[in-house]
């Protein structure tokens, strides 16, 4: 291979990435391309170079970066090199003692040229603010404004169960996004008050400004490790056809008397079940469907199994929130089941605690009497 990538320091980071492709050419690795996070090298023999970085200043409006041709051609007759640039980021290099003069005599003549890359840092907040208000506004217009952030709040510890490992994940992936957002905007308003008041830039990259990386280095690392949790977990999920003998402790059509052929829901999905297991508690997730005498029946069934009885507890007003077709708990009504710690029900939904497992079922009930409510109820008690 005659060419290599490597990793190279951010656009704030002047004075380190001219002293980071320095050393690289030194090495026998000459800059070819500058990419967002790579830079490619052409292997060839050692050389001592000096690069030098300018940074284009468009207007606010103007996406154009690059540089004039005149100002290019200015300091290719000065001795200057235009090698490569990426965004705002144009890189010049020169052979060390070649004599060429520095592209400022002043820094205060070069804070200029820092305005659009600080305004860039600060306007990367954006999209991912408008990106989350979209959210927060989209879950807003399907829950509705009334109890809404009580509502958000018990969708994320829906979330929490479920899916532990890939909340932490997204939790530590956007603490590394937004610390990244924030130190860059600190640094290049940094650098921007050091020329303002006539600092040169360190063009041997001695500045390091390590202390960001152990923060920012951890939340990484915790978002690769429960990112590899959230895969392993979506590895270990059992999905099976539903047998016609419970294998778990969700319950099936069979055991409520409702006997004939399985089918299909109305979006074509049989009869199965899922296992699978979170950081905080174990999961079946079914679903069942049965035609008799021109009858359909169906029934989806959650059953968490928690660790403690307070846990499942708390979980039973999460589930009231978030329920498919309940509102808040006052769509529910609690009901006396016999050997059932909890019970509650609603048009089409049933919630229910029984020690540490707690059962959401939603069904179609199409007796007048509401009969299957008991049967379901006795059904989970024989479970236990």
């Amino acid at each position: 291979m005659n060419r290599l990538y490597r990793f190279h320091p951010a656009d704030y980071a002047v004075g380190q990435t001219e002293a980071f492709y320095g050393k690289m050419a030194r090495k026998g690795l000459l800059l070819e391309k500058r990419g967002a996070y790579l830079s490619r090298f052409r292997k060839g023999k050692p050389e001592n170079k000096v690069y030098r970085v300018e940074l284009a200043s468009p207007s606010l409006l103007d996406d154009d970066s690059r540089l004039p041709e005149e100002q290019i051609q200015l300091y290719e007759e000065c001795g200057w090199k235009y090698t490569t640039s990426h965004g705002l980021i144009h890189v010049f290099t020169t052979e060390e003692n070649s004599g060429a003069p520095e592209i400022y005599s002043d820094p205060r003549q070069q804070a200029s040229t820092v305005k659009a890359l600080r305004r860039n840092y600060l306007l990367s907040w954006l999209p991912p603010l408008f990106l989350l208000f979209l959210n927060v506004l989209l879950y807003a217009s399907l829950t509705g404004s009334q109890n809404f952030l009580i509502r958000l709040r018990y969708f994320f510890q829906r979330a929490w169960v479920e899916e532990t490992a890939g909340l932490l994940a997204y939790i530590f992936g956007m603490a590394f996004l937004f610390f990244g957002m924030i130190y860059a905007a600190y640094r290049s308003g940094m650098l921007y008050r050091r020329l303002r008041k006539g600092i040169p830039i360190d063009h041997t990259g001695r500045e390091r400004h390590i202390l960001h990386r152990i923060p920012q280095g951890g939340f990484l690392l915790l978002f690769l490790i429960f990112l590899a949790g959230s895969v392993f977990q979506r590895v270990q999920t059992a999905s099976y056809p539903m047998p016609f003998e419970s294998d778990g402790p969700y319950l099936t059509l069979n055991m409520l008397g409702i006997k004939g052929e399985r089918g299909k829901s109305l979006q074509g999905n049989p009869s199965s079940v899922e296992k699978e297991q979170s950081l905080v508690a174990k999961q079946w997730h079914t679903f069942e469907c049965i035609s008799e005498s021109n009858t359909e029946y169906w029934m989806y069934q959650d059953i968490y199994s928690f660790k403690t009885q307070q846990q499942a507890a708390d979980f039973l007003t999460a589930l009231m929130y978030t329920a498919t077709f309940a509102d808040s708990p006052s769509d529910f009504t609690k009901t006396e089941a016999e050997n059932l710690d909890e019970a509650y029900a609603s048009d089409l939904e049933l919630l229910c605690r029984k020690g540490n497992t707690v059962y959401s079922i939603t069904y179609a009930d199409i007796s007048p009497d509401n009969r299957y409510v008991s049967l379901i109820w006795k059904a989970i008690a024989e479970k236990y």
